[in-house]
């Protein structure tokens, strides 16, 4: 159980150029807790270190969903993904 009540936004993209804005204007935001999303696992701890937690998640594999949006309540998600 999380220590906080504040809500958790888990933001995909944030290597992107929209999701990279996204992501450095809410990383200190008082409001909610940002995760940053990356399809890609070599990507999670240096993004970890930039927003203070990254998830790894894999669109393609629904397996890799449970753990990835395990407490989350808020969701950006830019449409357009390709692999």
């Amino acid at each position: 159980m999380r220590s906080n009540l504040k809500p958790v936004l888990l933001l995909f993209g944030a290597t992107g150029q929209i999701g990279t804005l996204i992501a450095e204007n809410l990383r200190d935001n008082e409001v909610l807790e940002l995760r940053v999303a990356s399809r890609k696992q070599k990507k999670s701890a240096e993004l970890a270190k930039q927003y203070g937690k990254s998830m790894y998640i894999d669109l393609d594999n629904s397996r890799s969903f449970s753990q990835a949006l395990h407490g989350v309540n808020r969701l950006f998600l830019l449409t357009g993904y390709l692999v």
